[in-house]
């Protein structure tokens, strides 16, 4: 597939698309359990927000 990033047109392969956005959302996670970790809200345990937790509360 082709798409327009900020630096110029690029193509990649779907699959590697998809395996980007599942990686950069969990960056984002990370990033976040670290804030809260600094700001004195310890002990986020990631495990709890994966997808076999989601699947275990339906």
């Amino acid at each position: 597939m082709e798409f327009e990033d900020e630096d110029h047109p690029r193509s990649a392969l779907r699959s590697t698309t998809l395996t980007q956005a599942c990686l950069h959302s969990t960056e984002h996670r990370a990033q976040i359990a670290c804030a809260l970790e600094v700001s004195g809200f310890g002990g986020v345990a990631l495990d709890d927000y994966d997808v076999w937790a989601f699947v275990a509360q339906e």
